[in-house]
């Protein structure tokens, strides 16, 4: 059987500053990746009497939903359509393959380039999205080279997908 040793308090007093030590570090820690310390946005303050009569105000103010106008009307026949801006263009002075997201054009030959649409068909009940879509970026694309080339009579189009050739 073995005697034990006193504790000294210097151990006791150790074993306590680095378990502090150590709960204070992971606090710090803790506190840095929630961001504990970034000034918080004030918020506005004020009497109940005060709000109460904005907030009557603001709903004197305000149109009905009656009022309001309808939507305006999107080019394609569903509701669910999503409207998509012009992409921007390539430079005019650029080598080819010149690409956007909407299109991406490929010399072939001299004057033969192969155009692929980015449209995105998601499932067959957005057909006539697609459709809108190829038809828009196919416009684009044309716009891009008479742009550059001012006129593409002479020039050639393979397209991709194959539905955009006869948009």
């Amino acid at each position: 059987m073995k005697i034990q040793k006193p504790v000294s308090r210097k151990k006791i007093l150790i074993i306590a500053l680095t378990a502090t030590l150590l709960v204070l570090g992971g606090g710090v820690v803790l506190g840095a990746m929630n961001n504990w310390w970034q000034p918080k946005k004030e918020q506005p303050t004020g009497s109940e009497e005060s709000r109460d009569n904005r907030s009557k105000e603001s709903l004197e103010n305000q149109p009905s939903k009656e009022e309001t106008p309808p939507p305006a009307e999107t080019p394609y026949p569903n509701d669910q359509s999503i409207i998509i801006p012009p992409a921007d263009k390539p430079p005019t002075q650029s080598q080819f393959p010149v690409e956007n997201s909407h299109y991406r054009i490929d010399k072939k030959s001299s004057s033969s380039y192969e155009v692929t649409l980015y449209a995105i068909l998601n499932n067959p009940s957005q057909r006539d999205e697609y459709t809108a879509q190829l038809r828009q970026f196919k416009k684009e694309a044309l716009e891009y080279m008479k742009e550059r080339f001012g006129s593409i009579d002479a020039l050639t189009f393979t397209w991709s997908p194959p539905e955009a050739k006869d948009l």
